[in-house]
């Protein structure tokens, strides 16, 4: 949300005016723009739109009342006040007022809709499953590689690490690998543990296929069918693990 100061200056108009503005024309604005006394005036997305027009239309010499009527007719969505209104609005809020479930544009991050490492691992996976049906379907292979193999490596990292009582803050799955093995007391699969000593050799750090350095060493066929299914049988290997411990935790808290 934006204050009445920082609408000013992104309009380059005087505070009085926006002030004027949210009285004038509140009723196509938000109740936070017209707060009740001792609360700060703070202006939303759609808040953005209206004012736009309105600084544009007195620019012009247009009365109140013409003004009134661009409004009515929906003039704020225009697309020049609906891209100013976009660029200039934070990307992470306050949730806005009147907020009902479901959510059909938006979602929530943190308070009531915290995600453990569980939840951020299958995030991860379900995103490289997505990318690797485009892909497949829309034959762009190459373009979606890395961000497929980048998002299946970010989950097999989170579901290690969601395995560790102690979480390290490096990216080295062979270490990882190595710590789960001596604190669970036992040995992954053996094909498990190559699969993901795959990812590990390639791209040690969690670089290649983040920022595209180090360079892959020669050229490396992936399958993408195989690695989405070897990704498949690790989720279900390690996800009732982790969702275990997650219950475990919470019953002794």
């Amino acid at each position: 949300m934006a204050t009445l100061a920082e609408v000013a200056k992104l309009l380059e108009v005087s505070r009085d005016d926006v002030k004027r503005w949210a009285v004038e024309f509140a009723e196509h604005l938000a109740p936070a723009a017209n707060p009740t006394q001792g609360r700060v005036r703070q202006f939303g997305e759609a808040d953005l739109r209206v004012l736009a027009l309105v600084a544009e239309e007195e620019a012009l010499g247009q009365e109140a009342d013409d003004i009134r009527y661009s409004l009515n007719s929906n003039g704020q969505f225009a697309e020049r006040f609906v891209e100013f209104a976009v660029l200039n609005t934070p990307l992470f809020q306050e949730p806005p007022e009147g907020l009902d479930d479901p959510w059909q544009h938006g979602v929530l991050i943190g308070g009531i809709a915290y995600r453990d490492w569980r939840a951020v691992a299958r995030s991860y996976k379900e995103t490289g499953d997505a990318l690797v049906a485009s892909a497949l379907k829309n034959g762009d292979v190459t373009d979606l590689a890395y961000p497929v193999i980048f998002n299946y490596r970010q989950t097999v990292e989170l579901y290690l690490k969601g395995l560790l009582d102690v979480k390290p803050r490096h990216h080295d799955l062979g270490e990882l690998v190595r710590r789960v093995e001596e604190q669970h007391k036992g040995q992954f699969p053996a094909w498990m543990k190559a699969r993901i000593l795959d990812f590990h050799e390639i791209d040690q750090k969690s670089d290649m296929f983040r920022y595209a350095e180090p360079e892959a060493p020669g050229e490396l066929w992936v399958d993408l069918n195989q690695l989405r299914a070897v990704m498949d049988r690790i989720t279900t290997a390690i996800d009732p693990l982790l969702a275990r411990r997650a219950f475990q935790k919470r019953t002794s808290a």
